[in-house]
């Protein structure tokens, strides 16, 4: 993602790369993230695991501290305000899937002046 917003943000042409992107992040966001007994978090543990899907649709956790657990960790980008600024399709996009699941804010953190946890001021 941050690749796609830095790429963007020096050539227009390059927006639906940025914008595919802040798709996949979203979207892988919200599985490792999901809580409970579908998700990669647990939360008693406070550590990620992963997932062993069976044939029939059921799913469990292998409760293997590796480096599955800590590469979760490590999935951080911070968009640059002169980046938001030359991006506002990009920024517009990213604030609307926000809207669209509001359940992503809580495993976000704000950072940086202007930012809320409002969809409208992320990113």
């Amino acid at each position: 993602m941050e690749i796609g917003v830095e790429l963007a943000s020096q050539d227009p042409s390059y927006e639906d790369l940025a914008i595919r992107m802040i798709n996949q992040f979203i979207l892988i966001a919200h599985t490792v993230n999901r809580m409970g007994a579908e998700g990669m978090w647990d939360e008693e543990d406070g550590f990620y695991y992963d997932m062993l899907r069976l044939p029939d649709g059921r799913s469990t956790r292998l409760k293997v501290r590796s480096v599955v657990g800590l590469l979760p960790f490590c999935a951080a980008t911070v968009v640059e305000s002169w980046q938001r600024k030359r991006v506002p399709r990009v920024l517009a996009y990213f604030q609307s899937e926000l809207r669209r699941h509001p359940e992503l804010l809580a495993v976000m953190h704000e950072t940086g002046p202007g930012i809320s946890a409002s969809p409208s001021g992320v990113l």
